[in-house]
């Protein structure tokens, strides 16, 4: 499970796979971009997607709200949130 909160002081955090990450984040208009993120560094195993998530959370250029979800674009995925 991924996992990802923003919080008003532009601090970021969440669980990425089976490590947790925290650092800073900026909104300017529709431009959202995080600083560098700090992860603790457990052993997940080579089907883990921490690696791919952190390093697509490090290329986010926009992002979009709808209702519930959150969506994060980077120049080639997206990562859809819901919030819960």
């Amino acid at each position: 499970m991924l996992l990802a909160g923003l919080a008003t002081a532009g601090m970021a955090g969440g669980q990425a796979d089976c490590n947790r990450y925290q650092g800073s984040w900026e909104r300017r208009g529709e431009r959202l971009t995080f600083g560098p993120l700090a992860a603790t560094r457990a052993f997940c195993g080579e089907a883990s997607r921490d690696g791919r998530y952190l390093a697509d959370l490090q290329r986010v250029v926009r992002y979009r709200r709808v209702d519930d979800e959150l969506v994060l674009y980077t120049p080639k995925r997206q990562m859809h949130f819901i919030k819960q």
